[in-house]
């Protein structure tokens, strides 16, 4: 079983957030060793992280998180790999409020795993991003940040639903696996279809049923997200972010973001521009 940290979480817990940043390897560093007082989370964007605290050691793969406690020594094992990037937050935590029985309409409390694999690791970082912009340093007395901070902890603690067996189902769970491997590319419906030895009609109708939307939906939905990470975590040309989330075009990649945003690309990356990035 996963190592525990003890901490348990609920909408009525007592979270108060501290700092959240992004951290991206300049090409090489390690992680010092700390005593915090804060509750810290991590979550490796890219890359992997070696950590060690007190007498355990913990390898964070990309899409993980990793939760240390206060008053613990940890630090890094080894030196970074160039390509590490990775998320954290601070904060703090009422045990006595944590731990205590949820009120009338709230979710009960949740155990965090110390390692785990969250299951919607992209809506994590949208959040972390949110909060990095919203709440600076200067606005961390602000109630939004407590209840920003509180949300990332149940999106990590959240349990998947149980995944439904039917022959349609993991048809479509087959589907989106070969979408998120390959979205990047000049994909379609058909495409799919084909690379799982299916008509596009039966394969369409499946994925409908299970899902809720389109292949095609799906397929875009998918490449939008990315770009979302891409705009706010880099600095890349739009015309590349479009290449690289598989548009035929930069034009074409920022009407399907505005129809589907509200925004345009250029706006978007400007209103996340506060957030707090660094490399040390």
């Amino acid at each position: 079983m996963p190592a525990m940290n003890d901490l348990t979480v609920s909408w009525s817990s007592g979270i108060r957030a501290s700092h959240a940043g992004l951290y991206v390897c300049p090409g090489a560093g390690a992680h010092a060793t700390f005593q915090l007082p804060t509750w810290e989370l991590i979550l490796v964007r890219q890359g992997r992280l070696q950590m060690w605290e007190e007498d355990r050691t913990f390898t964070v793969e990309r899409g993980q998180t990793l939760l240390l406690a206060p008053g613990k020594r940890h630090g890094g094992i080894g030196a970074y790999g160039p390509d590490l990037s990775f998320y954290w937050l601070h904060f703090f935590a009422d045990r006595r409020r944590a731990a205590g029985t949820a009120g009338p309409g709230t979710k009960r409390t949740t155990t965090m795993a110390q390692l785990t694999t969250p299951a919607r690791p992209q809506r994590i970082q949208e959040l972390w991003h949110r909060f990095m912009h919203d709440h600076p340093v200067s606005a961390l007395h602000e109630p939004g940040a407590d209840l920003l901070a509180l949300q990332i902890l149940l999106e990590v603690a959240l349990v998947p639903r149980p995944v439904r067996s039917t022959r349609g189902d993991q048809l479509a769970a087959r589907a989106s696996a070969v979408i998120d491997a390959t979205f990047h590319r000049a994909i379609s419906a058909a495409s799919v279809a084909e690379s799982l030895n299916r008509t596009v009609n039966y394969l369409g109708h499946a994925f409908r049923t299970a899902t809720g939307q389109t292949i095609t939906d799906y397929i875009l939905q998918r490449r939008i997200q990315e770009a979302r990470l891409l705009l706010v975590t880099t600095n890349t040309p739009l015309r590349q972010i479009a290449r690289d989330c598989g548009f035929a075009s930069a034009g074409y990649f920022s009407r399907v973001f505005q129809r589907l945003q509200g925004v345009s690309p250029s706006r978007f990356r400007a209103m996340h521009a506060a957030a707090t990035i660094n490399v040390h």
